[in-house]
């Protein structure tokens, strides 16, 4: 181990180390200063990177969880299943697919597959959830 450690600090020192680009899905970073933990709602008009990355920013089961609404209710959600970069002609927020608790919601430029609480027995799909 030292002889990595001192190759890596060498490899620092004379800036000889090669860089590798971040996906935006999973290598964006919010310090603690930049969240705003009194609005926890998503805004589903945001490209899927974005939402997938504010999601995954507020969940802390116990204390908090991120929001969405629809009707008068407010519906949180547990988790990320997956998203797709795939362009539709639908209104973000819009519920495409409804499988158990997995719901499959349009961001501005795709969708992604949400885990939720379970109190969405009112949506169906082509419902619109809304901040």
């Amino acid at each position: 181990i030292n002889i990595l450690v001192k190759n890596w600090f060498i490899n620092i020192i004379h800036k000889t180390y090669a860089t590798v680009q971040q996906s935006d899905l999973i290598g964006n970073y919010y310090s603690r200063n930049s969240l705003t933990f009194s609005n926890l709602f998503i805004d589903w008009n945001q490209e899927v990177g974005r939402v997938a990355c504010f999601i995954q920013a507020f969940i802390f089961p116990v204390f908090q969880l991120p929001k969405t609404r629809f009707a008068n209710e407010i519906i949180e959600i547990n988790g990320i299943k997956k998203t797709e970069k795939k362009a539709r002609k639908r209104t973000p927020g819009t519920v495409l697919t409804i499988k158990n608790d997995i719901l499959e919601i349009q961001t501005k430029d795709g969708s992604i597959f949400v885990t939720t609480n379970g109190k969405h027995a009112k949506i169906t799909k082509d419902s619109v959830l809304y901040l």
